[in-house]
């Protein structure tokens, strides 16, 4: 069956560039810039040679942006004029790149044919949707059909991260100074989560003192949430393989025979996270 729909996305999805390339979606990777260079994520840089580069002290915080808007246009356009296409981008509130993918498809060739989905949360989630878009328009769904089912998922979704370096919260604004010299000192574990229409990063509930005890009071809510079979459950964390591990027992032993996928953080997700966090999301399928 003829594909009516050609799905776009980006590196925010915790999809690489190769990764979409195998499943005929196209990913546009952010830029990162990392000790005074600047690289095309998941294509010029890899997540393993980032959080080693970033085990250095002496490296700067990296920082990121967003896909140019002329490659974005330019990809739009190479698609053929007789295909819709679809970008699902992270939440708007999170990232410029939706606004960036609206504004290139004003300028194609064709703009009446692009429709941009916000998808109101980032990561593995983000993952989910685009790779569910691809599959309905491979079975020939028409766009309107694919949106109707994106709207199910996109609606039963949460997030929270557990970081572990207090720097990057610091630099992004999501905690003072002081508070992050304290965190660190007791080697407390935040618990963040976005926000109501997945805009912004709000804490959830008291901090822990282990990375155990946070990911317990994680499960705890998703037991509260009705997280079951009906649901997907992914992992991702920036070079924390303890705590992705740790993550996966127990949702095993609170969610048994629910799917769940550990995925390691692209690099423009760890540049704003820091290395060591572990990220648990949840999304129905």
């Amino acid at each position: 069956m003829q594909q009516q729909v050609r799905i776009f996305s980006d590196t925010c999805s915790s999809l690489t560039v190769a990764e979409g390339a195998v499943q005929g979606i196209v990913v546009s990777p952010l830029n990162i810039e990392l000790n005074g260079a600047s690289y095309l994520d998941t294509v010029e840089l890899d997540a393993s040679d980032f959080y080693t580069t970033l085990l250095d002290e002496r490296v700067p915080i990296p920082t990121t942006s967003q896909p140019t808007i002329g490659d974005i246009t330019k990809a739009y356009d190479a698609v053929p004029s007789t295909c819709k296409i679809l970008n699902i981008t992270p939440a708007a509130g999170l990232s410029g790149t939706h606004n960036g993918a609206i504004l290139a498809g004003t300028m194609s060739q064709d703009p009446n044919r692009i429709h941009v989905f916000d998808s109101h949360t980032i990561c593995a989630a983000q993952r989910y949707l685009v790779e569910k878009a691809q599959q309905l328009a491979l079975e020939g769904k028409n766009l309107d059909e694919i949106l109707q089912e994106l709207e199910i998922s996109s609606k039963d979704t949460e997030s929270f991260m557990i970081p572990v370096d207090m720097r990057y919260l610091q630099r992004g604004g999501r905690l003072t100074r002081a508070a992050s010299i304290i965190l660190g000192m007791l080697r407390i574990k935040p618990i963040l989560t976005l926000g109501e229409g997945g805009n912004h990063v709000d804490r959830f509930g008291l901090p822990a003192r282990t990375m155990k005890d946070a990911l317990k009071t994680v499960m705890k809510h998703l037991t509260k949430m009705g997280v079951g079979l009906k649901h997907k459950i992914y992992i991702c964390h920036a070079n924390a393989l303890d705590g992705a591990r740790l993550a996966l027992d127990l949702i095993k032993e609170y969610f048994p025979g629910v799917e769940a996928q550990t995925l390691i953080l692209p690099p423009v997700l760890g540049a704003h996270a820091g290395p060591g966090t572990v990220v648990v999301q949840y999304i129905r399928k």
